[in-house]
C-alpha cells in the first residue's frame, strides 16, 4: 500500500543521461490511484477552476510565481515564491516586468520563452474585448498590453495601478501553456489534452470517468515522485472509503472528520486534514427572470442561517469565512469583513420589494460535488420556504450538466 509519506519521501532525482528505454524499464516509481468525488467537464484551465478542476491544473501547469504551501500550512498567511519567472518587478505604476527562468522544458518539448506567456495572456483569453472566458478576464481584465522585450522577458501594462501583480500571478488563470501547441490545436485542444510545463502531462482523459497523468522527467524541478496518476470519479464518499480500505485506492479525497476516523486502527492509512481556499457557492442564473433582480437574490441571501447550517452539517469546528476571501489574501485579509448577514425580515422585505411573487426557484446540483451537498440544501430549501419562497432540487449526473 502506497501512503502519503512514503510517496513524499520519495526521490525525485534521475540520471538524464539514461536512454528513454532504459529508464522505463528500470522505472519503480509507484502509480498513485486517487478516488475524486468528480472530474471538471473539460482540462481548459479556465473551465476548470472548482475544487475538482484544481488537481490536474496544477499539475498540468506552472505559473510565474507561486505560493508556498507548506510555509502557507506551518505559519499561515500567505508566502509568495518565483516558479517559471525568476524575477518580478514593477517598472513604474503601470508596467511590471518579468525575467523568464532558462531551460524549462514544456511537454511538447518546446522550451519555455517570451511567446509562450504572450499566448497565455492573450487579449483572446484575457483582456480582449471579446474574451474565450469570462474567468480571464475576473483576474487580468485590467491589462492592456502583454509585450515581449527579448526572449526571456515580458512586460505587463495595466489600465489602472496594480499592487497585487505578483498575486495575481500565482493565482487563478495564470497557467502557462505551449504556445507552438495553443497555435497548433487551440480551443479544442486545450479541453481534451492540454499541454504545458508542469510535473505532470495527460496521458488521456475520459470525461466523468478517469484522467491519467503521466511523469515529466523533464520537468525542471527535478523527475516526479509517481510514474502515474489516475484520477478516479466516484461520487460517493462511502464507496471511495470503501475503496481505500479495500485497497482499489492509494488516496481518496473529500471524506468527512467522522469518515476519516476509521484511519486510527489501520497501520498503512492515515487521514490528513487540508484547508482550501475554496467556499461552497450557490450561484444565480441571471438570465432567468424570476432571480434576475438584485433584490431578490439579496432577499436569497439573507435568508439563509450560515452558522447554523454549518455547524450542523460540518461539526462544531465550523467557521464561516469573512465575506468571499481567506486568510491566505496575506496582508490583504480583512478580518473584520462581515459578508452576508442572516436577517430573513430583510430577506422578506427585498424579495416583495424586488417583484417576487411565488415563483417556484430550481436549485440544480451535481450529487457529491461538495460534502454534505445534498443535505445543505435541503436546509437552504426549508430556510428559503421560511421566508416564502418556493423551490424545487433537481440534481444532474455531473457538474458538466449543472451549467446549461
Amino acid at each position: 500500500m502506497i501512503t502519503r509519506r512514503n510517496l513524499l519521501a520519495a526521490g525525485i532525482a534521475a540520471p538524464a543521461v539514461l536512454p528513454k528505454l532504459v529508464r522505463a524499464q528500470a522505472d519503480t516509481r509507484p502509480v498513485l490511484r486517487i478516488a475524486v468525488q468528480a472530474l471538471p467537464p473539460t482540462l481548459e484551465p479556465f473551465e476548470a477552476i472548482s475544487n475538482v478542476g484544481l488537481r490536474p491544473t496544477y499539475n498540468v501547469f506552472d505559473t510565474l510565481w507561486r505560493r508556498d504551501f507548506n510555509r502557507e500550512a506551518a505559519e499561515g498567511g500567505q508566502h509568495l515564491l518565483p516558479h517559471l519567472a525568476t524575477s518580478l518587478k514593477q517598472r513604474d505604476p503601470l508596467t511590471w516586468e518579468a525575467k523568464l527562468r532558462d531551460g524549462v522544458r514544456m511537454h511538447d518539448g518546446s522550451v519555455l520563452s517570451a511567446e509562450d506567456v504572450l499566448s497565455t495572456f492573450s487579449p483572446e483569453r484575457m483582456y480582449g474585448k471579446e474574451v474565450q472566458h469570462h474567468e480571464g478576464r475576473v483576474n487580468f481584465g485590467h491589462l492592456t498590453a502583454v509585450e515581449a522585450d527579448g526572449r526571456d522577458t515580458v512586460v505587463f501594462r495595466t489600465a489602472t495601478p496594480d499592487v497585487a501583480m505578483p498575486q495575481r500571478l500565482a493565482a487563478y488563470g495564470g497557467w502557462i501553456h505551449s504556445a507552438k501547441f495553443y497555435k497548433e490545436q487551440g480551443l479544442a485542444g486545450m479541453r481534451q489534452k492540454p499541454v504545458g510545463s508542469g510535473p505532470y502531462r495527460i496521458a488521456s482523459f475520459q470525461r466523468n470517468q478517469r484522467l491519467v497523468l503521466e511523469s515529466h522527467d523533464e520537468y525542471w524541478m527535478g523527475r516526479p515522485a509517481a510514474r502515474q496518476i489516475i484520477l478516479i470519479a466516484v461520487p460517493e464518499a462511502a464507496t471511495r472509503l470503501a475503496g481505500l480500505h479495500a485497497g482499489d485506492f492509494d488516496l481518496v479525497t473529500n471524506l468527512l472528520p467522522e469518515q476519516a476516523e476509521t484511519f486510527r486502527a489501520s497501520p498503512t492509512l492515515e487521514g490528513i486534514e487540508v484547508v482550501l481556499d475554496l467556499a461552497h457557492i450557490l450561484y444565480y442564473d441571471t438570465r432567468n427572470p424570476v432571480v434576475k433582480d438584485a433584490r431578490v437574490r439579496r432577499g436569497l441571501n439573507h435568508a439563509v442561517d450560515m452558522d447554523t447550517l454549518g455547524k450542523s452539517l460540518w461539526g462544531p469546528n465550523f467557521q464561516r469565512m469573512a465575506a468571499l476571501q481567506t486568510p491566505a489574501f496575506g496582508e490583504y485579509y480583512d478580518v473584520g469583513r462581515r459578508g452576508q448577514v442572516y436577517d430573513p425580515d430583510l430577506a422578506r422585505k427585498l424579495l416583495k420589494e424586488g417583484g417576487y411573487k411565488g415563483e417556484e426557484v430550481v436549485i440544480r446540483i451535481a450529487p457529491g460535488y461538495y460534502l454534505q451537498m445534498d443535505l445543505a440544501v435541503q436546509v437552504v430549501q426549508q430556510m428559503w420556504e421560511a421566508v416564502g419562497v418556493r423551490s424545487r432540487l433537481e440534481t444532474v449526473e455531473n457538474v458538466a450538466q449543472v451549467i446549461r
